[in-house]
């Protein structure tokens, strides 16, 4: 097999202009252990006639074996990955001729605009995160810019299992009835938020 290409996003010049992306639509029903690319079946999208497709796939807390079927489908059959760095390692053993976009951290917003012009261009993408994609993930931050640029792609979200739901298990402590999760993280929420939020 022809190996993957890596690029460091904001390293290579002609990978620097990022186009925009799209704007927020309908939800619509799909079946949740197949990937499909039919645009009628997508569960959160930002619908257009471009052929391309930005899959927002959260790959679990790092282990294969904690790696849904659905997400390793998506990443094997997908043209262009973009990740945080440790995040595209831990998928490394799904990598074979696609391109590989990679950069590190508080890089949020350059992959999530590396992933669009990918999907503008006509290519298959994943844009990857751990965990969940939708929980502190780069779903929501993808679907804003697509939304506040107000250009369409047509987007899908691939649910992982979250670092909670792995944690609780591994100390015994699932979580029962109503629960909360707070992130401490304040590289794009302010932390006086964070605080106010804890103390709430």
């Amino acid at each position: 097999h022809q190996q993957p290409s890596f690029c460091g996003i904001g390293i290579c010049p002609e990978k620097s202009q990022f186009a925009r992306s799209s704007r927020a639509c309908g939800a619509a029903r799909r079946k949740e252990n197949v990937i499909n690319t039919q645009e009628n079946s997508l569960q959160r999208h930002h619908r257009g006639d471009r052929p391309g497709k930005l899959f927002l796939v959260g790959i679990g807390p790092g282990s294969v074996q904690d790696r849904t079927p659905r997400a390793a489908e998506a990443i094997s059959s997908c043209d262009v990955v973009v990740g945080y760095d440790p995040y595209v390692e831990a998928v490394r053993d799904l990598l074979t001729t696609q391109k590989v976009l990679t950069s590190g951290m508080m890089k949020e917003t350059e992959r999530c605009r590396a992933a669009i012009n990918e999907a503008l261009s006509g290519k298959k993408v994943c844009l990857i995160s751990s965990g969940d994609a939708g929980v502190y993930g780069m779903a929501g931050l993808a679907m804003e810019m697509a939304a506040a640029d107000n250009d369409t792609v047509d987007m899908e979200v691939v649910p992982g299992v979250t670092a909670a739901n792995s944690a609780a298990a591994l100390m015994g402590a699932p979580l029962m009835l109503d629960s909360a999760t707070i992130s401490l993280s304040d590289l794009l929420v302010p932390w006086e938020l964070i605080v106010k939020r804890l103390e709430a």
